[in-house]
């Protein structure tokens, strides 16, 4: 009795995981929820086939990040990944800087004093006044 149930189960896990890797070839990776409802079944029956096609190696899981067709595909997955988040960084620091710099006050002009000038003239004017007369200690 058992072998008369396998044949059509057999034919139907072989029809969706058909229809995974058809739609896996269009698409980088599929998650759970994606594939139940591409094969509207329920959370029991996309787990069981999910397990079943891992073991015997028709699609590749790669921990929390989905199903693949093979490694390979997984590995394209992951470089095109981490491209992604590296544009999104500089986009995001580019964005930051210049949003600090529009936020910069805006410096404001100074009139130019030259101080080491007046020190030098005030010293100056003190020595020759000091010289013409004199210390006032003396006295």
């Amino acid at each position: 009795m058992a072998t008369t149930h396998s044949a059509p189960l057999d034919e139907t896990y072989h029809q969706r995981v058909a229809i995974i890797r058809s739609e896996l070839s269009g698409r980088d990776r599929l998650t759970f929820g994606d594939i139940k409802a591409l094969l509207n079944t329920s959370n029991w029956v996309t787990k069981r086939l999910l397990e079943q096609a891992s073991k015997t190696g028709d699609l590749y899981k790669y921990g929390k990040r989905g199903y693949f067709l093979d490694a390979a595909h997984y590995e394209a997955y992951a470089e095109n990944l981490d491209e992604k988040l590296r544009q999104k960084r500089i986009a995001a620091s580019r964005a930051y800087n210049a949003a600090m710099r529009a936020n910069r006050p805006k410096p404001k002009p100074v009139k130019y004093i030259n101080i080491v000038c007046q020190e030098c003239r005030q010293n100056w004017q003190g020595y020759q006044v000091h010289k013409i007369f004199g210390s006032g200690a003396r006295a």
